[in-house]
């Protein structure tokens, strides 16, 4: 038949991409097949541009092959935590200009959710039917989703993060199995090209319950630990990011160094060294040294600030939170003795003016979630508001208050993920920017309806959202509010907001939203 050699050999290069994972999990560095094979010109700007990965670009690039309707075994990328894993795997995707569906195990906290949002996020890039996937819960109702999606002969990729937590804990077997059908997919003979992509801390072998074989393994790409000398390298491409202040003063010193950039290069080869080893975190290093460098000319002062930086962190424990914590008594400390107050408040300002508009609301759905019980929801947001008006008893408005004043003594509580999408979603649809369209509420209108609910829902439950959830998280912004790690993945992961009502306050009043209509307390 014809094109019968090129389908031969395109099934060689598959069984030799499978074939070849064990090296690409242990070996660290390619074969010279396998470096003829890997594409040469988006490859080797993207090894460059990720310091100390560019074996790990390349192999992947490799897997991943150079044709649109190439297949590739399923991947397992791991490795320890901040190690360049997910930007190098969102990176490369994208270069390849094939649907990428992202979803966070961390964020979507359970299975259904994770297929939800791969599913959404293909139709929105035609990978999929309009209609596809719209009540799709389980693997059953996948495969079902997936063998009518014909003509899908492009290769899309489903990238799954943080996957060590669907199996946190040996009671979620339900989970594991659900990442064995994930890496067992591919024999199901399916008509479209759905790839799946697992970015982990762990190996696989902590998923596997028993079973070693080989076919029910994937591949494997490992990214080790930076060490001192990339780390320095990293934080000495972000100066301008992580010291803004710096871009005003640009002189040269005699041998034509920029002065800054040579004094951003000692304070880094100062700090990186006695921090890291406590630490390999990227994300705790650049907030240290944005936090540190003011300090940095006056060098008593910055010695014995690092000293008490590295003992609070032996003393609390290694995290972004003990760090806040620290910086955050400092912070104190200096408005106790009356230095640079004015300056506090303009950066709570900046903080809020920098958020994107989802994130506002997202934040404000997380403080709101947090003040008032679940059993108000329906109050605030139904839409059976008009009810008939009764007079108010003295007695009751007092116990009321009393019960008002007993919750905010109490503190914010916890809630769910999906009670935080379900108050983002209403607000949204109350107060989003879309109703002062005045065209897109006529296509509406003349719609019935229908189409602003698919608007409404491809806004809110998207990549960008999840990634928000967990960029917040990680920012202490909000935070696990479950006791038991092992549940912390499933339907009843619980989180916490820790927003202030001063910055609730502010975000509400740069959207144009009065907050005390959403907060009931009780």
């Amino acid at each position: 038949t014809s094109g019968g050699p090129q389908r031969q050999e395109g099934a060689r290069d598959e069984e030799e991409r499978e074939g070849g994972k064990e090296a690409v999990g242990v070996s660290s560095t390619m074969t010279m097949a396998e470096e003829d094979r890997a594409p040469r010109d988006a490859a080797s700007t993207t090894a460059t541009s990720f310091v100390g990965r560019g074996d790990q670009v390349r192999k992947l690039r490799w897997l991943l092959g150079s044709e649109v309707d190439d297949r590739c075994p399923p991947l397992l990328v791991h490795g320890p935590e901040t190690t360049g894993k997910t930007a190098v795997v969102r990176e490369v995707l994208r270069q390849t200009g094939r649907p990428v569906a992202y979803t966070s195990a961390r964020a979507c906290a359970n299975a259904r959710n994770l297929i939800g949002s791969a599913l959404v996020q293909l139709r929105e890039q035609g990978w999929l039917g309009d209609r596809a996937g719209l009540a799709c819960s389980g693997t059953a109702d996948l495969l079902n989703v997936l063998r009518s999606a014909k003509g899908s002969d492009i290769a899309a990729y489903w990238v799954i993060d943080d996957v060590e937590t669907l199996a946190d804990g040996s009671r979620n077997t339900e989970s594991t199995r659900f990442l064995q059908f994930l890496v067992q997919l591919r024999h199901f003979n399916l008509p479209c090209n759905l790839n799946v992509v697992l970015v982990s801390r762990v190996s696989w072998d902590s998923f596997q319950q028993g079973c070693s074989h080989e076919e029910n393994s994937p591949t494997g790409i490992f990214f080790p630990a930076y060490t001192v000398q990339q780390l320095q390298e990293i934080l000495m491409g972000e100066r301008q990011t992580l010291v803004p202040k710096s871009t005003a003063t640009v002189t040269q010193g005699e041998d034509g160094e920029d002065e800054g950039r040579r004094e951003w290069k000692r304070f880094l080869s100062i700090v990186v060294p006695a921090v890291s080893q406590y630490t390999g975190s990227i994300h705790m290093l650049r907030y240290l040294c944005s936090k540190l460098f003011a300090s940095f000319d006056k060098s008593d002062r910055f010695g014995s600030r690092l000293q008490r930086v590295i003992q609070h962190m032996r003393a609390r424990g290694i995290s972004n939170v003990t760090l806040a914590e620290f910086f955050e008594r400092d912070r104190v400390s200096q408005v106790q003795s009356g230095a640079d107050f004015a300056s506090l408040d303009s950066h709570s300002q900046a903080f809020v003016s920098s958020l994107p508009y989802l994130g506002k609301l997202l934040l404000l759905s997380a403080y709101v979630a947090g003040w008032n019980p679940h059993t108000s929801d329906n109050r605030v947001f139904g839409r059976t508001k008009t009810v008939k008006r009764r007079r108010k008893d003295p007695q009751l408005m007092n116990r009321k208050a009393e019960k008002v004043q007993e919750a905010k003594l109490a503190g914010p509580g916890t809630f769910t993920v999906d009670r935080l999408m379900a108050i983002l979603r209403s607000l949204f649809k109350l107060e989003g920017t879309y109703l002062e369209d005045a065209d897109l509420m006529d296509e509406f209108e003349r719609d019935g309806g229908e189409r602003a609910e698919d608007y409404i829902r491809s806004k809110v439950h998207s990549q960008e959202t999840y990634q928000m959830i967990k960029t917040f998280t990680s920012q202490s912004l909000l935070s696990p509010g479950s006791v038991d790690s092992g549940s912390m993945c499933s339907e009843h992961y619980r989180l916490q907001c820790n927003l202030k009502e001063s910055a609730a306050l502010k975000i509400a009043k740069s959207l144009g939203i009065q907050l005390a209509d959403y907060l009931v307390y009780v």
